[in-house]
């Protein structure tokens, strides 16, 4: 069998969120990731597209029906809801977090949405180091590399919100 994870989930306008398929073997308990291998579809392009790995990107507010096949398994599905939900704050961890020189560091962003919700917007933050001499970070996922000792903040912007954390680099 097939199933999709996460189950019943719900995402914001422009924000991303990773789809796995998950298949079950006979015996009820051993499974494999099929995502890599799978054929995703949305059933409405205008509110929700998915890419060839699963990652569904929310476009306009409304329900869609998210699929994953494998060959000629029954496929598995789940209802996406897209939210209007507007980004109120973003939180950027690890906080305050001293790396030693030459070391790399994965930041992640999480928004608190208007709605209450919170959700991983690493992929769709632009992010930025307020000293590139002390670290240089990825405008696209986040992974900064220590460049010199000092500090810098490591910044994650979206949709005109801005969190920010300060990293000491020994």
């Amino acid at each position: 069998s097939l199933a999709l994870t996460p189950s019943t989930p719900t995402i914001a306008v422009a924000t991303k969120l990773p789809f796995q398929l998950i298949g079950t073997f006979s015996d009820g308990t051993t499974t494999v990731d099929l995502t890599r291998s799978a054929r995703w579809q949305t059933s409405n392009y205008q509110d929700a597209i998915v890419d060839r790995s699963g990652i569904v990107t929310g476009e306009a507010a409304g329900s869609v029906t998210i699929t994953g096949s494998y060959g000629s398994l029954p496929a598995g599905t789940t209802t996406l809801t897209v939210s209007n939900a507007t980004i109120q704050s973003i939180t950027v961890t690890p906080a305050a977090p001293t790396i030693t020189l030459g070391a790399l560091k994965q930041f992640t962003a999480t928004g608190l949405f208007s709605d209450g919700s919170t959700q991983d917007i690493t992929a769709v933050a632009q992010w930025t180091s307020s000293g590139p001499a002390v670290a240089i970070v990825n405008a696209v996922n986040g992974l900064a590399t220590s460049a010199s000792h000092g500090q810098t903040n490591i910044t994650a912007t979206f949709n005109g919100k801005s969190g920010l954390t300060l990293v000491t680099v020994n």
